[in-house]
């Protein structure tokens, strides 16, 4: 009878000892979720705010890269690098300092010189592309429209 009823004491105890253990744990799970959603959508916010003060950039693609090439030319790459998307200007500014450095910049700008243009409205994006010989391939620079401001923001190139 002591037996029986010390097996029922312990498997309750264990019982509750689990419960106690599992349910703060899922919920701990859960709510790290939603922290980590909450996270999310408070980066999105303050990238949306970049865009939304964002003023650098063209009316049109081509006149971005003219901005872009005078400032890489100027050697004022922090302005250049303002022409990019916001989320890839510290990106591109490592880049052209690194160019720079390695004495690429008039490869790079004579890569920029576009021979064909495609755009995609249902995008807000466009393509300048220029045939490469010697890579025999074609070299694709892309813009797209900051749809609060209506500047046209280097994407990649």
């Amino acid at each position: 009878m002591i037996n029986k009823r010390l097996g029922t004491v312990i498997g309750a105890g264990l019982m509750v000892l689990v419960g106690v253990l599992v349910w703060p744990g899922d919920y701990g799970w859960q709510a790290y979720h939603v922290w980590q959603q909450q996270r999310t959508i408070a980066g999105f916010e303050r990238l949306k705010d970049r865009y939304r003060q964002d003023q650098y950039g063209g009316a049109t693609p081509e006149a971005t890269l003219k901005m872009f090439i005078e400032a890489f030319k100027a050697g004022d790459l922090d302005l250049a690098s303002k022409y990019f998307i916001p989320e890839k200007q510290a990106e591109y500014l490592a880049k052209m300092k690194n160019w720079v450095r390695l004495g690429k910049g008039e490869e790079i700008i004579k890569n920029l010189l576009y021979e064909e243009k495609k755009c995609y409205e249902y995008k807000k994006e466009c393509e300048l592309l220029k045939y490469n010989k010697t890579l025999n391939a074609w070299s694709t620079t892309i813009f797209t429209q900051n749809e609060f401001t209506q500047k046209w923001k280097l994407k990649n190139m």
